[in-house]
């Protein structure tokens, strides 16, 4: 946590482990609220697997958040699974959303997290932070851009204002995770470090992060709500 202290405005307005309790507790909020509006549209199958993600979401930043607080094996490797799952479920959920569903959905849905737990085998990769950052990255990408090519030739089909909107945020956060690569390729981490990584850039990135999920959450409700209105 040098950077921190060297740092006072990191310190203080972004300090890592504080914006990841609060974001855990924000995304909690989304999960809740999905699965309250559940409860209203049981003929909705995506919403509760949107709020399972949220809900591993939350668990997996709590346990980031918790480094160097709990055994490494939770904070890293558990963490990072339940992320990937999670966004597993959720391009799962926008699958069912736009009415596609094949044999191996779930098998998919959680091979992001498969891939990572195999990846966590290899101690020579997985000890350096900044391939493991590049990794997590990797597979998110790759969820959510099958998310939004889905999303935009259903567009066709259902053209639900909310779908370009998903879409734009999609867009938005994709650029986000190519800063973060980027960034690491040129200034990257001290490889063996075991603390939790600190700095503007990645505070800023954490920040950006949350508000595309939370962003997310209610361009999901608004697109069951405009279903809903057109039907």
């Amino acid at each position: 946590m040098a950077d921190a202290e060297k740092d006072p405005f990191v310190s203080t307005l972004l300090y890592i482990p504080s914006l990841l309790i609060a974001a855990a507790v924000t995304v909690a909020c989304v999960s809740v609220g999905h699965i309250m509006i559940w409860r209203g549209t049981r003929n909705e199958t995506s919403i509760p697997l949107w709020g399972a993600a949220y809900g591993l979401c939350t668990c997996a930043m709590i346990m980031v958040g918790l480094r160097g607080s709990i055994p490494y094996f939770l904070s890293i490797v558990v963490s990072n699974a339940l992320l990937l799952v999670a966004v597993g479920l959720l391009w799962l959920g926008y699958r069912r959303f736009i009415g596609k569903t094949a044999r191996h959905d779930l098998l998919l849905a959680l091979l992001g997290g498969l891939v990572w737990l195999g990846f966590a085998c290899d101690r020579q990769f997985f000890a350096d932070i900044n391939t493991r950052t590049h990794v997590v990255s990797a597979i998110q990408s790759v969820y959510l851009f099958a998310v939004a090519v889905d999303l935009i030739n259903h567009k066709r089909k259902e053209p639900l204002p909310a779908l370009s909107l998903t879409v734009a945020a999609i867009a938005v956060q994709q650029l986000l995770l190519i800063v973060r690569t980027v960034h690491l390729l040129i200034t990257p981490l001290d490889a063996s470090t075991a603390t939790l990584p600190s700095g503007t850039p990645i505070a800023l990135t954490l920040i950006g992060s949350v508000g595309f999920v939370v962003f997310l959450g209610l361009m999901q409700l608004a697109l069951v709500g405009q279903r809903s209105e057109k039907r």
